[in-house]
């Protein structure tokens, strides 16, 4: 999975998630993307999804939903 993107496994995506303030680290990302049954070329997806879409729900108390949608071909897929 780490062969999908160019960032090291150790860089930082998120610096506090959640209640307990957990580190998300692109080998984080990569370890759960294995676990969902994604391909490689979807890490550069999933990284800005994770990097742009939590942080803001993180700031919400309660209880909550995420969804994201993504229009067009899939990354390093052509026509």
């Amino acid at each position: 999975m780490l062969e999908g993107t160019s960032h090291k496994p150790d860089q930082i995506v998120i610096h506090k998630m959640g209640p307990l303030k957990r580190i998300v680290t692109v080998e984080k990302v990569a370890i759960n993307a294995v676990m969902a049954g994604c391909k490689p070329e979807q890490m550069p997806l999933l990284l800005a999804i994770t990097e742009g879409g939590l942080r803001m729900h993180m700031a919400v108390q309660g209880p909550w939903a995420s969804s994201n949608i993504v229009s067009g071909p899939s990354p390093g897929k052509s026509g």
